[in-house]
C-alpha cells in the first residue's frame, strides 16, 4: 500500500531484503550490491539491516533518533525508518514511517528535478 500511495511505479525501486534479523552484517557485506544497483537513494528499514548499511553511524544511536536524517552510504543518500514487520507489531508508529517515506520521495523528486 505505501508504494502505491507514492505512485511510484516498479521502474522507480529496487526491494530488497537483508538476511534474518539474528544475522550479525558489516557494511562491507552490504557495500557490493550497492555498486552494483547504483542507487539514487536508499531506506534501510530496520535496526539490523541500518547498522549494516550504515556501520558505526547506528552503533550509538537507536533507530528512532535515526530517523529524518540522510546518511551517506557508499556516495547514496540513505535514510532510516522502521521496519516493516515492526508497523504490523505496532501500529501506531505507521504515522511516522509514512513520514520518512514521503521524505525519500520528495528527495526522490528533487533529484528528478536537477
Amino acid at each position: 500500500n505505501i508504494l502505491g500511495a507514492l505512485q511510484w511505479s516498479p521502474d522507480q525501486f529496487v526491494l530488497c531484503a537483508l538476511p534474518c534479523a539474528n544475522m550479525q552484517l558489516q557494511p562491507a557485506d552490504c557495500l557490493p550490491q550497492i555498486a552494483l544497483w547504483q542507487p539514487a537513494l536508499a531506506l534501510v528499514l530496520g535496526r539490523n539491516a541500518s547498522r549494516a548499511a550504515l556501520g558505526v553511524q547506528l552503533q550509538t544511536a537507536s533507530l528512532s533518533a535515526l530517523r529524518g536524517q540522510t546518511f551517506d552510504m557508499a556516495s547514496v543518500a540513505a535514510r532510516v525508518s522502521y521496519p516493516l514487520e515492526y508497523l504490523l507489531r505496532k501500529p501506531d508508529a505507521k504515522a511516522s514511517a509514512w513520514q520518512d517515506w514521503l521524505a525519500l520521495k520528495w528527495q526522490w523528486e528533487a533529484l528528478q528535478s536537477t
